[in-house]
């Protein structure tokens, strides 16, 4: 959270851990909306992309999630843990035209 690029801007978190999100608040003192699961921040909160964070073997499913509502994504690697889960995500992003990227702590 803390390489935000220029013009960017964070708007909503999600992490099933509530306990984090809130410590995470206090300690940047700001007020991103928060969700305790990310389907739902996805689904109501306007946003034009996501960044994916999660433990490594589930990538694939929130990646899919965005990319269904033809958000940008950049996911932390491994993208998947299958040829087929990757080639799922590279079909739907050519169809929704969405913008993907896969790197290592956000320094891709």
């Amino acid at each position: 959270m803390d390489h935000v690029p220029e013009g960017g801007r964070i708007v909503a978190i999600s992490d099933c851990y509530t306990q984090r999100m809130t410590e995470t608040l206090q300690q940047k003192q700001t007020d991103w909306k928060t969700y305790q699961y990310y389907e739902k921040m996805i689904d109501e909160k306007n946003l034009d992309a996501v960044v994916v964070s999660t433990p490594d073997h589930t990538h694939a499913i929130p990646v899919v999630w965005a990319l269904r509502r033809g958000l940008d994504v950049y996911c932390e690697k491994p993208l998947a843990h299958s040829v087929y889960e990757c080639r799922q995500m590279r079909n739907l992003a050519a169809e929704k035209k969405a913008v993907t990227q896969m790197g290592t702590q956000i320094h891709a």
